[in-house]
């Protein structure tokens, strides 16, 4: 399979992100591996935001170091946005946020700009909308889209149609994307469907001892996705990785927090899942409870994605 399709998450490259995190924030020397061997492997997409702690800042050191700033295709999110602004503070805080990201990832343009949050344009609506839009007009930005954490949040694309990218969980353990027409729907409209959270911030890596307290909940569809496993000649993250990728979606957004994890996944992609195996995760895993698909209810937990 064509790497054109992976998009390299970069949450782990500037903080300590997910429940399998065992490193901490990789140093500045494996970031530049990582962004090194992804280049090499014919990654061509990143896929980043502000809240991602020195993700940013790291990124356009690399590439300002290698002089390879038209590289990659860039898509980064908006910063947190503030309650109560006018159309005037909205449109300053909006070219503030840009100019961070361009700023810190030393390119001239930012491909793919996504509204973080779904609650943002719901608290803010058409004003965000043409304060991106005339960011656009100035030349800083290239698509626009959203990040979004279910079906649910969809309908905001009938609202906005000016939005051409929508971020989109999916994963062994939350097929919710598959399970609608959201996707058929979502590509007949011209939209580009990204999707994230493969790994569910490393869940699906985890053996049944390994889960963190506040997830034992997640104990059951674990042992069930292991056992599933069992007769299979993948691993449980390369299954992972192939269940979305067999999926219709447009880009599909890896994260990994170093080199060899990378080439991992690479030589993933040159691997293939049984039919039998993938309809087995379909029917067996595909309803899962919202406290296991979803980590913001996870128990202690703030996720950013």
């Amino acid at each position: 399979m064509s790497m054109r399709k992976i998009s390299l998450g970069t949450a782990q490259l500037g903080s300590a992100y997910g429940v399998a995190n065992r490193g901490g924030i990789p140093s500045a020397g494996t970031v530049d591996e990582i962004l090194d061997r992804a280049l090499s492997a014919g990654i061509r997409y990143l896929d980043t935001a502000p809240v991602y702690g020195e993700a940013e800042k790291r990124i356009g050191r690399f590439l300002r170091e290698r002089g390879a700033g038209d590289s990659f295709e860039i898509c980064t999110k908006l910063s947190a946005l503030d309650e109560g602004l006018s159309s005037s503070e909205l449109a300053k805080a909006v070219d503030l946020s840009l100019e961070s990201s361009l700023r810190k990832l030393a390119v001239p343009v930012l491909s793919e700009v996504l509204v973080h949050h779904i609650e943002q344009l719901h608290r803010h609506g058409r004003a965000l909308i043409d304060a991106l839009l005339r960011s656009r007009e100035r030349g800083w930005l290239g698509k626009i889209g959203v990040s979004v954490y279910g079906p649910e949040d969809l309908s905001v694309l009938d609202e906005f149609p000016e939005l051409e990218i929508v971020q989109h969980p999916l994963s062994i353990f939350d097929q919710r994307l598959l399970n609608s027409e959201c996707l058929t729907d979502l590509q007949s409209k011209g939209c580009i469907v990204q999707a994230r959270s493969v790994f569910l911030q490393g869940l699906v890596s985890l053996s049944e001892d390994a889960l963190p307290q506040g997830l034992a909940h997640a104990r059951h569809a674990l042992r069930e996705y292991l056992t599933l496993l069992a007769d299979s000649e993948l691993t449980a993250v390369e299954a992972a990785l192939l269940f979305v990728t067999r999926s219709e979606v447009d880009r599909v957004i890896v994260g990994m927090e170093t080199a060899a994890q990378l080439k991992a996944n690479v030589d993933t992609m040159s691997k293939s899942m049984p039919d039998e195996l993938f309809q087995q995760l379909r029917t067996k895993l595909r309803n899962l409870p919202v406290e296991i698909m979803d980590p913001r209810r996870w128990p202690g937990r703030v996720a950013e994605s």
